[in-house]
């Protein structure tokens, strides 16, 4: 007599496999959530984005008008002053009674978007003033210097453009942003 297979390979074998002709609720439930959460980071993203996009603008204005500054102030041996026009949305260069505007490209900004810029001065240690509570040692200037020796006043620029705000210090033997100390908080 032969014997066949195993009965638990025989019982499987008969039955069918349950045909689905759908989703269940759960599943489609979790895929509306899921979908949910990625628009939402998705739009979060987006909106980062373009606020850094608006301060790079800024700050490519600046230092676009910093270099060109520092650099004809070392070729052509004069001093070139440097301030933020607000009603025209430039950083001006000025020297020998020539102005050369560096407008910041505003055009895919919303009309509401508030920029504040200002110029500031490092205070000595003597001068610090506590003000609300806060340690202050900064006082704005209205402009800066490049020297024909290369050199610039020492200053810190101070960028608010909507809610974000930074602070970059710049080195005033080479016109290079100086990097934050780790010690500092």
């Amino acid at each position: 007599m032969v014997e066949g297979p195993p009965r638990s390979v025989r019982l499987s074998a008969r039955r069918r496999p349950r045909t689905r002709r759908g989703f269940t609720l759960l599943e489609m439930m979790l895929v509306i959530a899921l979908i949910g959460m990625m628009a939402t980071a998705l739009v979060l993203n987006i909106e980062s984005m373009m606020r850094q996009s608006e301060a790079s603008a800024v700050e490519g204005a600046f230092w676009e008008a910093a270099r060109t500054a520092r650099t004809d102030a070392l070729l052509k041996r004069r001093t070139e002053t440097v301030r933020y026009d607000e009603k025209q949305a430039a950083f001006l260069i000025e020297s020998a009674g020539e102005v050369r505007r560096y407008e910041i490209d505003r055009a895919d900004w919303k009309s509401d978007l508030t920029v504040e810029i200002a110029f500031k001065k490092r205070l000595a240690s003597s001068q610090f003033t506590l003000v609300a509570g806060q340690l202050v040692d900064l006082r704005e200037i209205p402009s800066i210097q490049f020297f024909q020796d290369g050199t610039c006043t020492p200053f810190v620029l101070e960028l608010v453009v909507g809610d974000s705000t930074r602070r970059i210090e710049i080195d005033p033997w080479t016109g290079a942003e100086l990097l934050p100390d780790e010690d500092a908080s």
